[in-house]
């Protein structure tokens, strides 16, 4: 018996902050911040480390959650920030009935919305988040009886050679030691693994403080392009697209050698055997 298990107690800090990345990133989207300051080499180098953790942040992505089935309903396309995926998933779709995908850290759904509202009407797709068990508890509350969207705090042995996406957004910035994780998901052997506003670029890999979140402040990971193309390439994909995303940040708190003022959706495809 296989089971290749992700657990969140791996890195302190993406526990703690998971639940209140929608405020930050969905909520306050458009809103001018002063978000990062310093530059450290390591996450426990960050002073002064704030973290606020509880269920009425899982609460307040909740509140969005149904917010957007609402709009599904009444026959509206609402925002769900998940535009990278729809493409590629329809993309597929064009050669195959039946997708699958596996969303790390996918929270409460928005990622399964954003197709939902942007495919074909019975389109089957197979969509299982991976997250804490606080979070996949409410999402299994959200939605019951939804055959097609499965919450699990863990990777089994069905999801190996069972997916076609494996879907990271806005989450790897927050795990120190996310070469492991990388590892524990290339293991499923998806066609494709799609990063969503990935924090890299051409500056040096190092470690900022977040400080855009209420009563937070957190440490924050930004990755060397080059050297993580290169880290998916020995695990067997290759780049067919990096593109950097619309929104542009503010970074003249940073070294100009370390800023990312635009963040990156890349997309890797598992090389033939």
């Amino acid at each position: 018996m296989f089971s290749l298990i992700i657990t969140y107690e791996d890195n302190y800090f993406f526990r703690k902050i998971k639940t209140f990345l929608w405020c930050i990133f969905v909520k306050q989207e458009s809103a001018p911040f002063w978000i990062w300051q310093g530059v450290y080499d390591s996450f426990e180098k960050v002073p002064d480390v704030q973290t606020v953790f509880g269920p009425q942040l899982i609460d307040q992505m909740a509140q969005n959650t149904e917010w957007i089935l609402k709009e599904i309903d009444a026959g509206k396309t609402p925002f769900c920030g998940h535009e990278a995926l729809g493409v590629l998933a329809s993309t597929l779709l064009l050669k195959q009935n039946e997708i699958s995908i596996v969303d790390f850290g996918g929270g409460l759904g928005t990622g399964f919305l954003q197709l939902l509202c942007s495919l074909p009407k019975n389109t089957k797709i197979r969509y299982s988040i991976i997250d804490e068990e606080k979070m996949c508890e409410k999402g299994r509350s959200l939605f019951c009886g939804w055959s097609n969207l499965e919450f699990f705090n863990e990777l089994t042995e069905n999801h190996i050679n069972n997916t076609d996406i494996i879907y990271i957004n806005s989450v790897l910035q927050y795990i120190e030691n996310y070469t492991s994780v990388l590892q524990k998901l290339v293991a499923l052997k998806a066609d494709f693994i799609l990063f969503d506003r990935l924090a890299a670029g051409d500056n040096p890999h190092f470690v900022s403080r977040q400080l855009n979140a209420p009563g937070q402040a957190l440490p924050y990971m930004f990755l060397y392009i080059a050297e993580f193309r290169s880290m998916l390439s020995q695990y067997g994909y290759r780049v067919i697209c990096d593109q950097t995303t619309s929104r542009q940040y503010n970074q003249d708190s940073l070294p100009f050698e370390y800023r990312v003022e635009r963040f990156r959706t890349a997309l890797f495809l598992k090389n033939s055997p």
